[in-house]
């Protein structure tokens, strides 16, 4: 052990001796955990770490919740879904397994001693690259099966038995602590997706196609998270408004009946307000019902007239049916319908031409109303007809020729499915917000007087604070629905503060959207309103990897959905033993997202080169993949840099290729809102003065606001130092005064991504050379030798911790043992957590030791730390890859000179230093991994062995008796590197082989080289060899294999002594400090000797002694009860956790035994 004196104390934040901060302003706000977004999205979709019955309606909850539950067309079975279990959990204390109805998972206790569920992980995340396995959890789903009996005669369903059951529905691939995924062995990320939001999208293009004048076609489109796709469509050289559901056209007022607005007058209403007459015919003369008196036809000769009535007509089969039909009438023609018995007028609609010329609208609502003039028969209602004339649009090959009712059952059924279907329609909370801020006018607070006409004049709301209403209080977040309106009509309030609802029916479309989206619609030829610009980062949102898992979900659910139905008929509902894994088969489920992750587009081979590339490749952003654009139709609009991109989106940092624009990076500050749109990071500024509390904007809120440069000059209390201040507004640079300033930039690097802001002096940089600058620091190989940068921004140990390079410490303590392997910290007391019973106060960190990337550069990890040394948490403990002392170090301090030299230097041509070479200055080390598998085939089994015909021994000796290459060898081009023979079909013999039969009266050999060899190009050292093998019979023992395992187990042996030894260590101290001071009851002696009288006091110089016999027998050494208590559980304690590991490692030597 070293002088104390020569122990160090390792602080969290080390600085570089060698390089000075030349900046004039101070850091307000470090940069966050860069791979934060895709970690939390991942959590949010498996929500690992919470309680499995409160877990929030979002991911793979979302899922489950809205997928079951599962029910037969017959209403016999329903499979209803409970909670789900991620990755196995056992009881710390008793190791029962969980009964078949309880789900593990964070805070529940174990059924049968109450104790605490501990999380089983099958295999580390270096055990699934080693093995080649993917690294992933079980999922396991607590359903109910409730089997139904339908009476016959009523129709009612009465549940005949029930029961539940955890089903197994495979295997969830997790995510490591790097951001990355371990399939089969191999690094694989989920590059984010850059797409056009969900809600309402408007635009304007120029149409030269049909008239020789160029008409403007205006579109409003709702855009669902899934679902059909509802558009309005306006030209300008017609006066009649369109709807396409799916691309199929169709009437604008069509699809207005099918939402609501079933008769002229309501549409009208919706438009126009009450400015028109309604009026009915009484006693063959025009009746106004609302003022109660006679309407002449001379007082209507200007108006334009829509007519609803009754009449009879023959149907397709010639029966005589009455239908009702509506129409638009001439004035001159009305008497002709008052004055003709065959019509029976329901109602009259009248409009003068003055109201709608002066409306926004103009007269489009009255001509696509006179073109739309709907019949259906009089027992059903013009919203009907409209939803019969969708489906013929959307089904046009369905006959119309069978029962009306049973028709129009059919019509219903698909607008309901289409619109009103959880399963099959979702707005998602962001399209409801969108849809909301774009054509709703929603308020931040109501008075009582809006409360009668709340419900239809808006969407969903909910309140934004609790209410009292009597002796009741209303929570915050409450929907504002029937229910809750007449308890606020007994409330007493001024003003109530509300906020837009977002689930349940807000994530369908509306009537009220419908309407204020044609309103838009018809104002954006008038220029009232704007069209959307589809590169606004305001309309494009970002889809982490936990939003593209669950979309990939829920495709498996469908598939999973769709062979139920067909399970149910094979299965014997009779049968008392059935249960859900009867009728489910959950592998489509599971299948989908392994299916994703191995082969998806937005799932890609990691970019492994060096730190920086990992984390780059983590970070980036792409507007290509499944739902999103494609390189051919990409325009130049998209691709292009856009104000929005300000501290989200890196103007420098993007592929110079065809995918130029397309493939984007975050900038260094930029995180995810709830509804996945980018926000940056400003700092508030009130008048005038800036202050130190930050708010996140996204690009929609930002352009409300003016916003000042971070390197703008303040004095140390926040004022501005100058009159004007350069500033964005709108879009814009221009100067303002300091008062009109709302926020400042927290940084200048805000406006960049990681490998920009690495670039020193980036502002003195050409735009093109600055891209290519940060493309190419990603293909900067690991060197050999690392140093520090002497030039810097301040990134360098950012990018080297969040990378996953350097080894940082989870919790502080002291470091008792230091290898190349590994680095053992001894926990702080403060830090242990009592509550989990496996935690023993000891960090073991595995260093990893030239292991091959996915680019194959060389992984070496190497410790800072020296035994002794005191470290705190968050400590960079060990250097990486590319790292030098916990700084990114990629490149090499040299002397550069622009200078001739003979001409050598001629144009692009460099004169390098031959020390350069000599020293090792640039060398690095390239790892490449070649395999060979023995397989049986039809002739016999292949045989790995040194033992291969046609081979001289000096071709041999680099391999050991079994015919694999030593560790250690150096190879070349042709080299053997493992021996391997498989056996030769019957063949004519030659003649050499004619006469070696002749002599030795067998064939000289019935097997043909097939040894893996050095391909060409390639030498170096072999630095490990790796044997895997499926479990083999008792007749077919490998030594080889043998002496493998039993290496494993020498080192799980060792892993498990040393937990051993650090629990009763840890347990030996507790009881020190407890027994210190206290009198003994009898004597202690050893070796026969007494070391301790009876009634004698425990001191520091013997109670090493005293110890031994205390912990084997506490209450026959000490009178204290309490402290006999404390002793007690503090053994009981140590004893437990010695268990669980011995029960742990046991169960992982099994593992390795079986050859897994």
């Amino acid at each position: 052990m070293r002088n104390i004196e020569n122990r160090r104390h390792i602080k969290k934040l080390v600085h570089n001796p060698l390089r000075k901060n030349l900046s004039r302003r101070k850091e307000t706000i470090t940069p966050p955990d860069l791979l934060h977004v895709t970690k939390k999205s991942f959590e949010e979709f498996v929500q690992f770490n919470k309680n499995p019955y409160e877990r929030e309606d979002k991911g793979l909850e979302h899922i489950f919740r809205t997928s079951f539950p599962l029910v037969d067309p017959n209403g016999q079975v329903e499979i209803r879904y409970i909670a789900y279990e991620i990755g196995d959990w056992e009881c710390g204390q008793c190791r029962k397994p969980l009964p078949d109805d309880v789900v593990g998972g964070p805070g529940i206790a174990c059924p049968h001693c109450g104790g605490v569920l501990i999380y089983k992980e099958k295999f580390t995340v270096e055990d699934c690259k080693y093995k080649g396995l993917t690294y992933s959890t079980p999922l396991r789903v607590l359903l109910e099966l409730v089997v139904n009996q339908v009476n016959p005669e009523t129709g009612e369903v009465i549940p005949r038995f029930t029961k539940k059951q955890k089903v197994y529905f495979g295997e969830v691939p997790l995510l490591t602590p790097y951001a990355n995924f371990i399939i089969n062995g191999t690094e694989r990320i989920v590059v984010s997706q850059l797409i056009r939001s969900s809600g309402i999208f408007f635009e304007g293009k120029e149409d030269k196609t049909k008239d020789v004048l160029t008409r403007i076609i205006y579109k409003g489109s709702i855009i669902p998270e899934k679902g059909s796709r509802l558009e309005f469509e306006y030209a300008t050289n017609v006066e009649i408004f369109h709807a396409r559901i799916d691309r199929r056209k169709l009437l604008g007022t069509t699809v207005l009946r099918a939402f609501g607005l079933d008769t002229a007058s309501k549409i009208l209403k919706a438009f126009y307000g009450d400015n028109f007459l309604t009026l009915t015919v009484k006693d063959g003369v025009l009746y106004n019902p609302e003022k109660g008196v006679e309407v002449s036809l001379e007082e209507l000769s200007n108006d334009e007239i829509f007519i609803t009535y009754i009449t009879e007509e023959d149907d397709e089969k010639g029966h005589r049916i009455k239908v009702r039909k509506e129409a638009y009438v001439e004035p001159e023609n009305l008497e002709k319908f008052i004055n003709d018995d065959r019509y029976e007028i329901e109602e009259i609609v009248a409009i003068d031409p003055l109201i709608f010329r002066k409306s926004p609208y103009g007269n489009i609502i009255i001509e696509t109303l006179k073109k739309d003039q709907p019949k259906i028969n009089k027992d059903f209602t013009f919203q009907d007809a409209a939803r019969v004339e969708i489906y013929r649009k959307m089904r046009p090959t369905d006959t119309a020729v069978m029962d009306p009712k049973a028709f129009l059952r059919r019509a219903n059924e698909l607008f309901v499915a289409m619109f009103y279907d959880a399963q099959r329609f979702d707005l998602s909370r962001v399209g409801r917000v969108k849809i909301n801020a774009k054509v709703h006018d929603i308020p931040n607070t109501i008075k009582p007087l809006d409360l009668e006409n709340l419900l239809e004049k808006y969407p969903p709301l909910s309140l934004a604070e609790d209410v009292k209403v009597r002796k009741e209080t209303i929570p915050a977040g409450t929907k504002i629905d029937a229910e809750v309106i007449e308890k606020l009509k007994n409330a007493k309030f001024k003003e109530l503060k509300v906020e837009p609802y977002l689930d349940d029916e807000a994530r369908f479309v509306l009537l009220i959207d419908v309407i204020n989206i044609v309103k838009y619609l018809l104002e954006l030829r008038l220029g009232k309103k704007q069209v959307d610009d589809i590169a606004h980062l305001g309309n494009r949102r970002v889809r982490p990897v936990g939003e593209l898992l669950e979309a990939q979900t829920r495709v498996g659910f469908l598939r999973m959905a769709k062979a139920f139905k067909d399970r149910v008929a094979t299965v014997d509902l009779e049968d008392p033993s059935i249960k859900p894994a009867n009728f489910i088969n959950p592998r489509y489920v599971t299948g989908s997202i392994i299916e994703f992750l191995k082969g998806g587009q937005l799932s890609q081979f990691m970019d492994q080169a060096n730190p920086l590339a990992e984390l780059t490749h983590k970070r980036r952003l792409s507007a290509l993949g499944p739902g999103g654009l494609t390189r051919d139709s990409a325009k130049f609009e998209i691709r292009d840099v856009h104000p929005t991109h300000y501290g989200r989106v890196c103007p420098i940092e993007t592929p110079e290729g065809q995918n130029i624009g397309l493939i984007s990076s975050m900038t260094v500050f930029a995180t995810l809102n709830k509804f996945g749109f980018l926000v940056s990071p400003y700092r508030k500024v009130i008048n005038g003065k800036v202050t130190n509390e930050i708010e996140y904007l996204a690009a929609y809120d930002e352009e409300k606001y003016v916003i000042a440069q971070a390197n703008a000059p303040i004095d140390n209390e926040g004022n501005f130092l100058r009159d004007r201040v350069l500033a964005r507004a709108k879009g814009d640079i221009r100067l303002v005064s300091p008062q009109e300033v709302d926020y400042m930039d927290v940084s200048p690097k805000q406006v960049v991504s990681v490998s920009a802001s690495l670039i020193p002096f980036l502002e003195h940089d050409d735009a093109n050379r600055a891209l290519m600058g940060s493309n190419m620091q990603r293909q900067a190989v690991p060197l050999l030798k690392t140093e520090y940068p002497l030039v810097g921004t301040g990134m360098e140990k950012t990018v080297a911790d969040n990378s996953g390079a350097t080894v940082r410490a989870k919790r502080g303590g002291e470091v008792v043992s230091v290898s190349g392997d590994e680095i053992v910290i001894k926990v702080n007391k403060e830090e242990i957590d009592t509550n989990d019973p496996l935690d023993i106060g000891i960090d073991v960190y595995k260093l990893k030791k030239f292991k091959g990337s996915n680019q194959a550069t060389c992984i070496n990890q190497r410790p800072l730390v020296r035994t002794g040394d005191t470290v705190e948490a968050g400590a960079v403990i060990a250097d990486g890859t590319s790292t030098y002392k916990g700084e990114l170090s990629l490149g090499k301090n040299v002397l550069v000179a622009f200078m001739p030299w003979r001409g050598y230097n001629f144009e692009d041509a460099i004169v390098i230093s031959e020390r350069l070479v000599k020293d090792d200055v640039f060398t690095s080390v390239h790892i490449e991994e070649f395999e060979v598998e023995a397989r049986d085939t039809k002739l016999g089994a292949e045989e790995i062995t040194r033992n291969i015909p046609g081979v001289s021994e000096r071709a041999l000796a680099n391999l050991d008796e079994h015919g694999i290459v030593r560790v250690g060898a150096y190879v070349r081009p042709g080299d053997i590197l493992v021996g391997k023979v498989t056996p030769k079909g019957e063949t004519q013999p030659t003649p050499e082989e004619k006469l070696l039969l002749a002599i030795f009266g067998e064939k000289a050999s019935d097997v043909k080289d097939s040894s893996l060899r050095v391909p060409a190009g390639v030498e170096g050292i072999v630095i490990d060899v790796q044997v895997f093998a499926r479990k083999q019979g008792k007749s077919k023992k490998n030594e080889y294999l043998d002496n493998l395992i039993k290496e494993e187990l020498q080192q799980l042996d060792k892993e498990l002594e040393l937990k051993r030894k650090f629990i009763l260590e840890r347990r030996d101290e507790e009881v020190k400090k407890l027994i210190i001071g206290k009198k003994v009851s009898k004597d202690i002696r050893i070796a026969g000797k007494v070391v301790i009288k009876s009634g004698g006091e425990i001191t520091e110089e013997n109670v090493n002694d005293a110890l031994r016999f205390i912990v084997i027998n506490p209450a026959g050494f000490l009178d204290d009860k309490e402290t006999i208590k404390q002793v007690k559980e503090i053994v009981s304690k140590a004893k437990l956790q010695q268990e669980l590991w011995e029960n742990l490692y046991e169960k992982r030597r099994q593992t390795i035994e079986k050859g897994a």
